[in-house]
């Protein structure tokens, strides 16, 4: 092509784009119209004990895939046995069949590529699977005897209780997590099945037992949908159905109806303190609207423009853009199948801009009330929905659920089309009508959580701020028998022998304690070895530097805040559990016999150790004196590897340090294994430390 040409070309397009006006030259460009999406046929038939079932053919891979989808959930779970559902559905995979274990189902499935899954939410159970069309004659017959006649083995009951307190004792890890679990319960009321969460205490109080009258009072046909998709022929899968699901027996009972969820919640501002955090996580909001409102799309998208649709909502714009208050933000009124759903709005702030936040979305709310929007907005959020409505329909798998889910719920198997339909004849008029309607700034609850110490200006200029409690009721442990006048004199004598053989009156003049460490820690199943230097200053402040692999971790405690820092960083953490230690400590313990409020019950004579429970230094606990009448053990429930649980702490190698008896070597062991092991090297009384050693949080 010539020099003249392509000169000859630049100009006709430099026209091409005069003629266009002022447009970018993307603007100009056209774009033919989708194509209409087809749901893919669906063979349903109904089993005559009642099981549903719904056959799609996809023969673009030899794959296939199903899900049972059942009326069971946490909303069902009794409040004394919260979390039932969610151990049930976990055991009814790990805990296999009536003939075949969970590992070795696990072997038998990982040989052929294929697994079976269960899970639980609120209001479902769902059990699944997944194969190459080759092994589906192997496969789908064993998921329905997993389905049908699970073995619910008590190794694999113990270990889901397990997993499901460690996953309680970290429940507050994260402030995101804490802002929606909690907001949902000052919104519903914590009684209500809908919010309530399971605990150490109705987790432990679990059974298999319970396990098993689950399945049989959920695990009916009549209760359930079976999908299947994939490589199959319809014909041949419906005889395989009947010959997996047919002799399922019906409950002849009628499925459980949802619980009702009154509006519990009182408008107002609701606070959690949590001295770790350095930002403010706040959620503002109140009911929404169900699934069948027939402005569920008109509220759709008045969502994207208002503070769903990612950096073009409002919200957006200009609370992160324009105000820079924060790094993220979204809201809407949310919708829901059974019951009206969440009006939510969400961000985080740096602690000093919490309420200037929440003014700014109020603030948002009314001008969207009284404005409304414009139709350059609604065409963009429009747009934004249909171009984006292609993605529900990435595989025949997606579609198949869909219409699984609204199968159950009731709803037209094609109703992601119709809301498609609907969405395009939203107007501006429809979106400002219903953001007045379903908008309701008086009765807004404000919950945030944060430190504060350092929300400035405070929260009280929203209005009266209650506390909520987030704190994570700790199990019971072992009950002590009720104290007579005998057992705490015996306590009391035992222990006043204990402090004696431990250095009588010198334990009063100690006001501190240095020691240099090896220790050993179970992190994560293996034992690390580290070394360092302990600080305690009674009687709450304490430091710890360690050396572990080649990196530096001090930990610290003044008493009211307390912080770690590692090559990742410095960050506060609780100080509850720090100072819980030294209050259950060796020489804290024995410096606090005969102090004001401090009891001690004798409780009884084991291995070798006489019992002596302790009231009055934070939470009860146990400590056991051996027979030389030192203190050798400390019992308590504390955090194990699995959760909560309760640890045991044996001390030993006994040598006096200017004449005071300390223990040279410990070991903390969590349901009979050991966590920790330390050895002293070195220990010195009364160090003299500056206060401000123990601070630094930020």
């Amino acid at each position: 092509m010539t020099r003249r040409i392509l000169w000859t070309l630049a100009i006709l397009a430099l026209a091409a784009f005069a003629l266009a006006g002022d447009k970018k030259p993307y603007e100009t460009f056209q774009y033919p119209k989708l194509a209409d999406i087809q749901l893919p046929e669906v063979v349903q038939f109904t089993l005559p004990n009642g099981l549903r079932v719904m056959l799609v053919e996809d023969h673009q891979l030899p794959l296939v895939a199903g899900r049972l989808m059942l009326r069971a959930g946490s909303v069902f779970d009794p409040a004394e046995k919260a979390g039932l559902s969610g151990v049930a559905m976990e055991v009814l995979r790990t805990g296999g069949t009536s003939r075949m274990t969970g590992d070795e189902l696990d072997a038998f499935l990982e040989n052929r590529a294929a697994f079976i899954e269960a899970g639980s939410g609120s209001e479902f159970a769902t059990v699944g699977f997944n194969c190459l069309s080759e092994n589906f004659g192997e496969v789908f017959p064993l998921f329905g005897s997993v389905v049908q006649d699970p073995g619910f083995r008590e190794e694999k009951v113990a270990l889901a209780k397990d997993q499901t307190k460690s996953g309680i004792s970290r429940r507050n890890d994260e402030p995101q997590s804490i802002v929606f679990r909690e907001f949902s319960r000052i919104l519903l009321g914590k009684d209500n099945p809908y919010a309530q969460l399971e605990e150490y205490a109705t987790i432990d109080a679990i059974s298999r037992d319970d396990l098993k009258a689950f399945h049989k009072a959920f695990f009916l046909p009549e209760n359930g949908i079976l999908a299947l998709w994939g490589d199959i022929d319809a014909k041949k899968v419906k005889k395989a159905v009947q010959e997996a699901f047919g002799g399922w027996k019906k409950g002849g009972t009628k499925p459980t109806a949802y619980p009702a969820v009154p509006d519990l919640s009182k408008p107002g501002v609701y606070f959690s303190d949590k001295s770790d955090l350095n930002q403010g996580y706040i959620v503002l909001g109140h009911r929404g609207i169900r699934m069948d409102n027939p402005d569920y799309f008109a509220v759709e998208v008045m969502n994207k423009i208002f503070g769903t649709e990612g950096f073009s909502s409002r919200l957006m714009q200009h609370i992160r853009t324009e105000k820079g208050l924060t790094y993220g933000i979204f809201g809407g009124i949310d919708a829901e199948f059974t019951h009206d759903g969440t009006t939510t709005i969400y961000t985080f702030t740096k602690s000093g801009s919490v309420v200037e936040a929440v003014q700014a979305i109020k603030d948002e709310v009314k001008v969207l009330m009284e404005k409304g929007v414009t139709q350059e907005e609604l065409d963009r959020a429009k747009d934004g929905y249909l171009n984006k409505f292609v993605f529900n329909f990435d595989n025949v798998g997606q579609i198949v659920r869909r219409m699984q889910y609204y199968t159950f719920y009731n709803f037209p198997q094609d109703f992601i089309l119709k809301t498609k339909a609907a969405i395009e004849k939203v107007t501006v008029a429809d979106v400002n009508r219903v953001a007045k309607k379903y908008w309701h700034p008086d009765k807004f609850v404000t919950y945030v959580v944060g430190n504060a110490a350092e929300i400035q200006p405070p929260l009280d200029g929203l209005g009266k701020v209650h506390p909520w409690d987030i704190a994570i009721p700790k199990p019971k442990g072992e009950a002590a028998p009720e104290a007579t006048a005998d057992t705490l004199a015996q306590g009391l004598e035992r222990m006043k022998a204990a402090a004696a053989k431990a250095g009588g009156e010198k334990l009063a003049a100690i006001k501190g304690l240095k020691s240099a460490l090896k220790m050993t820690v179970d992190m994560g199943g293996q034992m690390i070895a580290m070394d360092g230097v302990a600080w305690v200053v009674f009687p709450d402040k304490t430091r710890v530097e360690m050396n572990m692999m080649g990196m530096k971790i001090v930990q610290a405690c003044d008493g009211q805040k307390a912080w770690v820092e590692s090559p990742q960083g410095k960050q506060n953490i609780p100080a509850e559990e720090m100072t819980a230690d030294l209050k259950r400590g060796y020489l804290n313990v024995l410096r606090s016999v005969g102090a004001e409020g401090v009891v001690f019950q004798f409780l009884r004579e084991e291995a070798g150790l006489a019992l002596v429970g302790v009231k009055g230094l934070g939470d009860e606990f146990t400590v056991g004196l051996d027979a030389e009448g030192r203190l050798a053990e400390v019992r308590y429930q504390g955090k194990t590897p699995n959760g909560f649980g309760t640890v045991v702490e044996r001390y030993s190698d006994f040598r006096s340090v200017d004449g005071v008896l300390l223990p040279h070597a410990s070991e903390a062991l969590a349901d009979g294994a050991v966590i920790q092991k330390v050895s002293v090297t070195e220990q010195s009384l009364n160090p003299v430390v500056d206060p401000a050693f123990f601070g630094g949080a930020q």
